[in-house]
């Protein structure tokens, strides 16, 4: 029994002396340069609980056997959770030191058990992660308790198997008192940790706070005070020292050298308010006075103090806090400055301003109406003072709405509003002002309204004016793009159609068979159809309007496919997807022919040759959703759809935001005008439509024009008839120039087919030079436009330099080029535009060499 009560007896002691490790703890985490994390906070964690294991294990007993009853358990375990692996290691090491020292039979069960101990609590750290180090989880504990039973258990078994202890009664007993014993280190030492923590965190947060505070005063110009009793007693601090300029260290101080310092016009008052504060009389807490500093320098000071009964003394404590308010004071002058000198500004702007109090989104007073609103409505500032209803006293009532519901909508977004108004004078002139509001909610269901309307008519007279004159200049330009565009589509269109007629014309003659006949009548009819195109295109140039009519677009495409199929190489297939039932579309027709065309061909240059080409049609319902989406001006309701579909290499970003640009092109030079697509979309967005395009590189291009559809169905037009005039006989010689060599190998053929004797050349200067050699010639037929020196009127300019009488025909693919006057051409000269039709050539020349061949 005695040897119970002296195992309790040292087992209390150590428990007890685990106060040490929480005072130490507490000394170590509420220095502030132990307060993260880091190898130093380690080493003194570590440092802590190895005293601490020292303190416990002086009063460790020692049972029969060797085995030590200790209580550091507790401890090896918390530091390494708290400290890692170094503060765990450094407690490790002085609890080997001291149990190598007891030595014993158990001294190799009781090594290895603190060294289990030391693992734990590093190994803790993982299990039972800081959510806020260094304060320690509740699950810690249960996980420390657990590895404390855990390594006991294991101990003991040890001990019972190596048969040291020979009575199992005994080692029984002492099993259980080891685990209870070290379960007691461990949960006290977890309280310990906790609490110094606690304590450690508020010592911490109060110092961060006087800091924080203190940080506050010094950069604030403020300072603080405080007295007992009598102001004799005043202590101050450097704040104030420095606020009133005085050089001293903080402390007791001498009231004196403050009041010397007050403004003499406030002396009296501030000396009368100590002496009420110091007597504890009811007086204002807070008072502004001035001070004028020994340099001269004047500061205006707030005083905010507080008084409580001291209770050490009895006696009145008054505590206070003096706050420089001198750049305030100096803002607050310089704003009321401002204010008059915006008063004063207000009188001379064009405008009147106004102020009024708004409920329930109407007015229900003015509060102030400025001089100015005469000059605007014709009505005096007192009459509309005493009389709101006269501002809108013959105004219209969308304009009053318009107004009303302007300010209504900053009432319910706090934010300012403008808006233009018409408005009419008491004499009936009608005025525009621009009314500029923001709203001030009262609390009370009212809101203040201020407001400026600033007379801006002349400024509206001036931006219509401008707007006429700007929409005039745009419609010229407008034109003149035009003609530029329809000008070049003309004269390359026109050459192809006048290979492809000449040469269909010629076939026809040489062909007997009805079948084939009828496919080369196609041709010429495809052919004729592209030359009136041109000439629809030129017309629409000088007009500068289209000329819809009721269309079905599937005729269209049809029609289309038809001439593609000849103007297409073999090695590309054309598809085309046309829907029954397509409603009508009021188009122009020759337009659409134009845009189709362009698309086509840019789809025979995407595939390079080899690919599909596919034109679709479809009905669509455009929604107001899909217009949103696309940002497309467009009316929701029924399209027609056309599109153009290529499997080519695509289109990248950066050419697709430039396609529909005037004069873009991504072809070589030469090879394209770059005016085709922004033809198209004009001409599309002219009819009421729209084009979009989707793209893939390496997949493909998809062109779809949108036209509005309309009920009433396409009208029925005759195909055009063909008659061909009879070839005038003769044996006449022809000076041929013509650049194009396809269209001067047709041209050559359709006048020797005739009769005529044709000496060919491709320049105005190779044709001067062979008159020059052979002058021997009938006629000279010349194109306008070609390379070299000599266009078409130079030439003919310079051979009637000394051939005057020489008859002349000049063929071109522009509109401006077949209507020219001088520069060599005269009154009489023949002008064809390219295509010519066979019949119509040989009639010219027939007419112009009637003078010398005889004919009638």
């Amino acid at each position: 029994m005695e040897c119970v009560c002296r195992m309790l007896i040292s087992v209390i002691q150590s428990l007890i002396a685990l106060i040490l490790a929480a005072a130490l703890l507490y000394l170590v985490l509420s220095n502030p340069r132990f307060a993260n994390q880091s190898p130093k906070t380690d080493l003194a964690l570590g440092l802590v609980f190895g005293i601490s294991i020292i303190v416990l294990s002086i009063n460790a007993y020692v049972l029969e056997g060797g085995a030590l009853l200790t209580t550091v358990a507790g401890a090896l375990i918390f530091a390494g959770y708290l400290g890692g692996v170094s503060a765990g290691l450094c407690a490790l090491l002085v609890a080997v030191c001291i149990r190598l020292w007891i030595g014993g039979a158990m001294l190799w069960v009781g090594l290895p058990a603190l060294f289990g101990y030391a693992l734990c609590g590093i190994a803790l750290r993982w299990l039972a992660p800081f959510e806020a180090w260094p304060k320690p989880p509740l699950r810690a504990l249960f996980y420390a308790l657990l590895a404390h039973v855990l390594i006991q258990i294991l101990a003991g078994s040890a001990v019972l198997l190596s048969g040291i202890v020979a009575e199992m009664e005994t080692a029984l007993f002492d099993a259980a008192f080891f685990v209870v014993v070290g379960g007691l280190s461990v949960i006290l030492t977890w309280l310990a940790v906790s609490q110094s923590v606690k304590l450690a965190s508020i010592v911490l947060d109060n110092a961060s706070l006087l800091q924080r505070m203190r940080l506050v005063l010094d950069h604030n110009n403020m300072g603080t005070f405080s007295y007992v009793g009598t102001p004799q007693a005043l202590i101050v601090d450097q704040g104030l020292l420095d606020l009133y300029g005085l050089e001293k260290g903080p402390g007791p101080a001498d009231p004196s050298a403050f009041i010397d310092l007050l403004h003499p016009d406030d002396r009296e008052q501030v000396t009368q308010l100590i002496q009420e504060a110091s007597e504890g009389v009811e007086s204002p807490r807070a008072h502004d006075f001035r001070i004028i500093r020994a340099d001269g320098t004047l500061v205006e000071i707030r005083s905010v103090r507080a008084t409580e009964i001291d209770q050490a003394t009895g006696k009145v404590r008054v505590v206070g806090l003096h706050t420089d308010l001198t750049d305030f004071r100096k803002a607050e002058r310089q704003r009321n400055e401002a204010e008059h000198q915006i008063a004063l500004i207000a009188e001379n702007i064009p405008g009147m301003i106004y102020q009024g109090i708004w409920e329930n989104g109407a007015p229900r007073k003015f509060t102030h109406i400025s001089e100015k609103c005469f000059d605007i409505w014709g009505i005096s500032q007192e009459e509309l003072m005493a009389d709101n209803s006269l501002l809108s006293q013959g105004q219209d009532e969308a304009s009053i709405k318009s107004g009303r519901s302007a300010i209504n909508k900053s009432i319910e977004t706090g934010k300012p509003v403008g808006v233009r108004l018409p408005i009419r004078a008491r004499d009936g002139t009608v005025r525009t002002v621009d009314l500029h509001a923001r709203t001030t909610d009262l609390g009370d269901g009212t809101h203040r309204v201020d407001a400026i309307f600033i007379d801006v008519s002349a400024e509206v007279a001036a931006e219509e004016k401008a707007l006429k004159q700007e929409e005039q200049a745009h419609r010229s330009q407008k034109l003149e793009s035009i003609g530029k565009l329809t000008g070049g589509v003309a004269h390359d269109f026109n050459n192809i159609l006048a290979v492809i007629m000449g040469n269909l014309e010629l076939l026809r003659e040489e062909v007997d068979d009805p079948t084939q006949r009828s496919l080369i009548d196609a041709g010429l009819e495809a052919s004729q159809r592209g030359a009136e195109l041109t000439r629809s295109m030129l017309a629409f140039a000088r007009r500068a309007r289209l000329s819809p009519e009721l269309l079905d677009l599937n005729t269209t495409a049809l029609q289309a496919k038809n001439w593609m199929r000849r103007a297409l190489p073999e090695s590309v297939q054309i598809e085309t997807s046309l829907l029954a039932g397509l409603w009508s579309a009021n188009v122009d027709a020759a337009s659409l022919e134009s845009a189709l065309l362009n698309l086509i061909l840019n789809a025979r240059d995407a595939v390079s040759g080899h690919g599909k080409v596919t034109i679709e049609t479809a009905n669509v319902r455009i929604d107001q959703a899909y217009i949103d989406s696309r940002n497309e001006p467009l009316d929701p309701g029924r399209y027609v759809m056309l599109a153009v579909s290529d499997t080519g290499t695509g289109i990248d970003q950066d050419t697709l935001n430039r396609i529909f640009e005037p004069f873009f092109t991504t072809k070589p030079p030469g090879s394209g005008s770059g005016l085709g697509l922004s033809m198209v979309l004009g001409f599309v967005k002219q009819s009421g439509g729209t084009v979009q395009v989707y793209t893939e590189l390496g997949r493909g291009t998809t062109f779809k024009l949108y036209f509005p559809a309309c009920d009433e169905p396409p009208l029925d037009k005759e195909g055009p008839s063909r008659t061909f005039a009879a070839p005038v006989a003769g044996t006449s010689r022809i000076l041929l120039a013509e650049d194009e060599a396809a269209v001067r190998k047709m041209l050559i053929a359709t006048l020797e087919s005739a009769g005529y004797v044709v000496e060919a050349v491709g320049s105005g200067d190779a044709a001067l030079a062979l008159f020059h050699r052979d002058p021997h010639f009938d006629l000279l037929v010349t194109d306008i436009v070609m390379p070299g020196e000599l266009q078409g009127t130079n030439l003919a300019r310079a051979i009637r330099e000394t051939h005057p009488d020489l008859p002349m025909i000049f063929m071109s693919g522009y509109a401006a080029e077949s209507t020219v006057h001088g520069n060599g051409l005269r009154p009489e000269d023949i002008r064809l535009m390219k295509p010519a039709p066979r019949d119509v050539l040989l009639n010219a020349v027939a007419l112009a060499l009637k003078p010398t061949s005889g004919l009638a």
